[in-house]
Parts: C-alpha cells; sequence; structure tokens
C-alpha cells in the first residue's frame, strides 16, 4: 500500500491482527480497535505491516494527545 491509502485495507488489518492479538497497550480484543500507524501518515507514514499496530480507542486517543512513541521491535511486534 505505501503512501497510496490512509486507511488500512481489511487484509492489512487481518495481518495486523494475528499478530498483535490485541491492543499493544491494554490488551483490548480486536473487535475494540484500530490499526494506528506507527510513523504517523501526515508525517509521511505507510500504510502496511510494519508501521501497522492495534490500539483501542482509548490508546489511541492517548497516544496522539500525550506524545507517546511506538517501537518495531527486533521481533517485528511493536511495543
Amino acid at each position: 500500500m505505501g503512501r497510496e491509502r490512509r486507511l488500512f485495507p481489511a487484509h492489512l488489518r487481518k495481518a495486523i491482527i494475528v499478530r498483535d492479538e490485541n491492543c499493544i497497550k491494554c490488551g483490548a480484543p480486536p473487535s475494540h480497535t484500530q490499526v494506528h500507524h506507527i510513523q504517523h501518515w501526515s508525517d509521511d507514514g505507510d500504510t502496511d505491516l510494519d508501521n501497522g499496530c492495534l490500539l483501542c480507542r482509548r490508546c489511541h486517543t492517548q497516544i496522539h494527545h500525550n506524545g507517546w512513541d511506538i517501537m518495531m521491535g527486533f521481533d517485528r511486534h511493536p511495543g
């Protein structure tokens, strides 16, 4: 996908759910999550597997308002 689309399509969301399983911050189930761009779209972040992670709405809001950073680990899991 890269920069072609801002929103994560269904196939990428499914792959991210398989990898992350739940909200990476609080553990909320996938049905309560959104896919977050680790490097924000507005900062030229790509829409791809390596730049997405699952966050529930509350944690997603906290990430944006509190300035927290998420890093992709060596095991290709965000944290």
